[in-house]
C-alpha cells in the first residue's frame, strides 16, 4: 500500500519528514521509502533516508533504520546505472496488532531532483 507518492521535483537542500506519523495496518510487516535518481549532483553522502516506528500509538518511538546514498551516476554490476535507490525495512515489531505508527525522513545534503514514494509491505 502506498502511504505518500511524491512526484518528480526539485528539492533543496534540507531534511524532510513525512506526512506523519502514519497508521500501520496490523498485516504489515515491512516498510520501504524509493528514491529515484534523476538529476543527482555527486556527493558522498548525498542523501540520507530513516524510519522510526511506534507500537503504542506514539507514546514510544524506536529507531527502525537508515541508509545514506551517495550521489552522481551510480552504476549496477553490469555498467547499467540505478535508476532508484530504496530502504526496505523489516519485519517491524508488532506484526498483527493495532495501535502501531510509522514516520520517516529524507535529509539531501545538495539539491536534486527525484520522487518519493513511502510504501507498505506484508
Amino acid at each position: 500500500m502506498i502511504l505518500l507518492s511524491v512526484n518528480s521535483r526539485s528539492y533543496s537542500a534540507q531534511r524532510r519528514e513525512f506526512q506523519a506519523p502514519q497508521p500501520l495496518d496490523p498485516s504489515v510487516a515491512q516498510v520501504r521509502i524509493r528514491l529515484t535518481r534523476e538529476s543527482w549532483p555527486a556527493g558522498n553522502p548525498l542523501v540520507e533516508m530513516g524510519f522510526e516506528y511506534s507500537v503504542d500509538n506514539g507514546a514510544n518511538w524506536a529507531f527502525a533504520g537508515s541508509a545514506a546514498f551517495v550521489g552522481g551516476v551510480f552504476l549496477d554490476r553490469n555498467g547499467q546505472p540505478f535508476l532508484e535507490s530504496a530502504l526496505t525495512l523489516g519485519p517491524l515489531p508488532g506484526v498483527g496488532t493495532s495501535g502501531r505508527l510509522i514516520r520517516g525522513f529524507v535529509d539531501n545534503a545538495q539539491a536534486l531532483t527525484t520522487a518519493i514514494t513511502v510504501e507498505t509491505l506484508p
